[in-house]
């Protein structure tokens, strides 16, 4: 489900998955007893980089395995209980030739419900089907979420995943998180009054942009962490639905932005100047 180049990429993990359904099944056997059996237990591989989105291969129970691209990482979404012993070099190896990315690792057991927000899916037919209807019974959207996506707005998110942008009019970074993309508009490093009247105003410019246009723009979600995230000026997010019809407008969108914020910032400035002025003409001609 979802774009067919990121399934594409999810077969290569699935597998290299399937030899170690085993070791799985056996792990969840084992710790069966300390497990809450109102809920479904995954041993589930987590691979991430810098630059390039989540892969998670989950195995259950009996064996099966389904595994999601994601631009958030499951843990943060569903309770983590065990570390798991689990030979991960051919995921590490298979994600580094995908996307040129020195991959971290982690295994651990989590507990259902799955609520991540996967941008694709692929694996067993039966409990991929099974969590689909899961999601449809009680109104919520994570690996349902990937019908969402297509292949463009994939192909924007890995060609811009966590990467800063400079353009001769300003400096920006995207940040996929969820179902929302971040875009964090950064600054030279200035201080002082400048540093805050501009925060200031950028604020301003953002809230009325979600205001008017609350179909394509949200309240961001948190400061990207990267080297410039002391230089953050200020952020908003885009559903990542909605690239479908923004993503090829999106850089306009932010250049006028960060141009409006810039020319309002000079504007109050020399008001300020002018301000000045006029007071010191108005005390000396009175003296």
């Amino acid at each position: 489900m979802g774009p067919s180049k990121g399934v594409n990429i999810l077969r290569e993990f699935l597998k290299i998955a399937k030899s170690k359904s085993s070791i799985a099944v056996a792990y969840l056997d084992e710790l069966s007893e300390k497990l809450d059996e109102k809920f479904e237990h995954y041993v589930t591989v987590i691979l991430d980089s810098a630059h390039a989105p989540f892969i998670s291969v989950f195995y259950d129970s009996k064996g099966r395995i389904f595994a999601g691209m994601s631009a958030r990482n499951p843990m943060e979404d569903s309770s983590a209980l065990y570390k798991v012993p689990f030979d991960t070099s051919e995921f590490i190896a298979t994600y580094t030739t995908t996307f040129s990315e020195k991959a971290s690792v982690r295994v651990r057991v989590l507990q259902s419900p799955v609520v991540t927000p996967f941008l694709c899916v692929c694996g067993d037919v039966k409990l991929v089907g099974k969590l689909e209807l899961k999601e449809k019974l009680n109104n919520v959207s994570s690996i349902t979420f990937a019908a969402k996506i297509d292949d463009e707005t994939l192909d924007f998110l890995m060609k811009n995943y966590n990467r800063i942008v400079e353009k001769e009019w300003g400096k920006y970074v995207i940040t996929p998180k969820g179902e929302v993309l971040n875009i964090a508009i950064l600054h030279d490093g200035m201080g002082g009054v400048t540093k805050s009247l501009m925060v200031e105003v950028a604020r301003m410019h953002r809230n009325n942009l979600i205001t008017n246009f609350s179909r394509y723009f949200r309240e961001p979600g948190g400061i990207p962490e990267t080297k410039e995230r002391q230089k953050h000026l200020v952020s908003f997010a885009v559903p990542l639905e909605s690239l479908k019809v923004l993503r090829d407008r999106l850089e306009a969108v932010i250049e006028e932005f960060v141009r409006s914020v810039d020319d309002s910032v000079s504007s109050l400035k020399n008001r300020a100047s002018t301000f000045l002025e006029g007071v010191k003409e108005l005390l000396e001609g009175s003296s």
